[in-house]
């Protein structure tokens, strides 16, 4: 080989990492170390043929020797380096280079085949399958290039370049913050595509940034159907048994202190008043009683709303929102 192209073509270096690539083969001389190959010319060290790293085998759930399979997460550095982030405590990360893919995207569960090195050298991968998507919508810019539209996804782990489609009534201009979901996801070498559903301003609100948050950590801001239906058939009032604590006719004795003056711990603009104190002096004593809200009288085990709030596992607050657990 004598062009640095024909290197990234045998090598299946993708055009992102180029760069580093030829940096690389730099360190080792005018075009690298370089080994024969009988009769088909030369190739890179440490590959096999067709760029394939030595030892790996044709088929996906094939394994060479000095190979083992991990599953993890996958990430990308600061320098935009593709890794996965074992699942196992304790294990190092490996490094996925960009034509190892396979498809995957950042936050994306996968498979990986991993190629063990001697002396302490990083690890290096190929993703063998997606296990479970990480993304399915995402808050983005709109970009132009030529004719082509594309959405720009960006963040502490995540830079991604998607084209876009734009249904009809939708006019965002480049650099505007939009709403978008992954329409296709890359496969075979064919690129990923997103699909626009919301036009969101050119500036970041906290409506935008509780989308973003919610959008690519799979938060899900509504509840569910039949969550919904449950909770519809609640009584809108609370029977009392005429302050006298005795059964009120559902098995629940209750009191009304609604003229006791009970003060919530929250602020006005507290996204839920789930607790409250009342401090009361009797006969020389003090007496605190403390108001918690009824959950398990309206929520029973293993409900739909009971069902959702366990998947939720919380409720998220941002300053003037709250996605509440149930």
């Amino acid at each position: 080989m004598s062009s640095i192209r024909d290197w990234y073509r045998a090598a299946g270096v993708a055009k992102g990492e180029r760069r580093s690539f030829r940096a690389a083969m730099k360190s080792l001389g005018e075009f690298g170390s370089r080994k024969k190959s009988g009769k088909t010319g030369r190739r890179l060290a440490g590959t096999g043929p067709a760029g394939r790293p030595r030892g790996a085998r044709g088929g996906e759930g094939e394994r060479g020797r000095g190979e083992t399979q991990r599953e993890g997460r996958l990430r990308m550095t600061r320098e935009g380096r593709s890794i996965v982030v074992p699942d196992s405590p304790g294990e190092p990360v490996v490094r996925i280079p960009g034509h190892a893919l396979s498809g995957a995207l950042p936050k994306d569960r996968v498979l990986i085949r991993v190629e063990k090195r001697r002396g302490g050298a990083p690890l290096y991968g190929k993703v063998v399958r997606v296990v479970e998507r990480g993304i399915r919508e995402f808050v983005g810019r709109y970009a132009m290039t030529g004719n082509r539209r594309f959405v720009r996804f960006r963040d502490r782990e995540s830079d991604l370049l998607l084209p876009a489609e734009l249904p009809g009534g939708l006019a965002p201009a480049p650099g505007e913050l939009v709403l978008a979901e992954i329409a296709e996801y890359p496969s075979g070498g064919k690129e990923g595509r997103a699909r626009i559903v919301r036009l969101l301003g050119e500036t970041h609100t906290m409506e935008t940034i509780a989308l973003a948050v919610t959008s690519t950590r799979g938060i899900p801001a509504d509840f569910s159907e039949k969550a919904l239906e449950e909770a519809g058939r609640i009584p809108q009032v609370v029977r009392i048994a005429g302050g006298t604590g005795k059964d009120a006719g559902d098995g629940l004795p209750r009191v009304d202190q609604r003229d006791l003056p009970f003060v919530t711990v929250d602020g006005e603009d507290a996204r839920d008043f789930d607790d409250a104190v009342c401090l009361l002096r009797e006969k020389g004593r003090d007496r605190l009683l403390v108001a918690i809200a009824d959950v398990s009288r309206y929520v029973p085990p293993g409900g739909h709303i009971d069902r959702d709030a366990f998947a939720r596992g919380t409720s998220i607050y941002f300053p003037d929102r709250c996605i509440p657990m149930l």
